[in-house]
């Protein structure tokens, strides 16, 4: 079969990447990509790579569960704020050291999941980073904190070339 141009794009690049990389002293080179990108892992594999992991990418249908949804979500609110648990957008929280304080949960969280390479802890501007694209915004990161502890931290992400939240 013919390669699309963006098999030979992928393969290119790939090419690219991976001799500069060697040249640096790199000696493993990860790739991540979409379940569903199933031609860039055809490329990926096809260039020796193998796959060491996969994790599952959920869809949830809003409207045809929306009453389940509403019903477990007022049940949750309710267990929360009996448990002294605050949820709100990162958007409406004052605390001026807010990215630095879940920038730690997360570098914390991330540290203590299991993984088939080592964990390397990102910095605070490389984790800024991440969530300073045009798929995220601080309205869309809603933080939970019992007792100003910052417990579990949600992020939704509206990439501009996907039609999916």
């Amino acid at each position: 079969a013919a390669k699309s141009v963006s098999d030979t794009s992928c393969a290119s690049a790939l090419t690219f990447i991976a001799e500069r990389a060697a040249a640096a002293g790199v000696g493993v080179f990860t790739a991540e990509i979409w379940e569903d990108e199933t031609d860039a892992a055809a490329v990926l594999l096809g260039h020796g790579y193998t796959r060491d992991r996969l994790s599952k990418a959920w869809e949830l249908d809003l409207v045809e569960h929306r009453e389940r949804l509403l019903l477990m979500a007022g049940r949750a609110e309710a267990l929360i704020a009996e448990q002294g648990i605050v949820c709100q957008a990162m958007a409406d929280d004052n605390d001026p050291e807010i990215w630095n304080r879940w920038y730690e949960a997360e570098a914390d969280a991330l540290a203590d999941m299991p993984r088939t390479e080592p964990y390397v802890r990102p910095t605070l501007g490389q984790f800024t980073s991440w969530y300073a694209g045009p798929d995220t915004n601080p309205r869309w990161v809603f933080l939970a904190q019992a007792r100003a502890r910052l417990v579990p931290v949600s992020t939704l992400h509206f990439p501009p070339h996907r039609a999916q939240v």
